[in-house]
């Protein structure tokens, strides 16, 4: 089940993240108290927090900071359930215009994901990575109330 996290969730997805991306520090009880925050939550059957997805309204566009899911059910399609509510173009004030991310260069899973929903690269950044790793900047455009994929950008 994909829901809004609320300040409940915040050792779960902390104790998760910690385990997927231990070079972070995201403070996510900072993070739920801010307005431009939105911070979506994958529960098992269990109500074991098994991914999450956090993501800022920045004006009129909606940037991906962070998701990640527990290794043990990578590919069973919880990425994609938490990409739901993200590119729902209704989240801001207003309409959302765009979403945007930065996926490394090198995770082939995360870049066919947001290439299979109409996401594209838009720029290339250089060594953007601690490790020198490569990012490409990827966006979705909404048109009308929902996701309209910009034309290929084969890399």
């Amino acid at each position: 089940m994909i829901r809004r996290a609320v300040e409940t969730d915040i050792l779960a997805i902390s104790a998760l993240r910690d385990r997927l991306f231990p070079e972070d520090q995201t403070d996510f009880a900072r993070e739920l108290s801010l307005f431009s925050t939105r911070l979506w939550l994958a529960e098992s059957e269990g109500n074991l927090c098994v991914g999450f997805l956090l993501a800022w309204v920045v004006v009129d566009e909606i940037h991906l900071h962070l998701v990640g899911v527990a290794e043990e059910i990578r590919g069973k399609g919880v990425a994609r359930a938490l990409l739901v509510p993200f590119l729902d173009p209704h989240l801001g004030d207003g309409m959302l215009s765009c979403a945007r991310l930065e996926v490394r260069r090198d995770n082939e899973g995360a870049f066919a994901l947001y290439r299979s929903v109409g996401f594209r690269i838009v720029n290339t950044r250089k060594r953007y990575y601690a490790d020198g790793c490569d990012a490409f900047e990827m966006a979705l455009p909404f048109e009308d109330g929902r996701p309209a994929p910009l034309a290929s950008d084969d890399p």
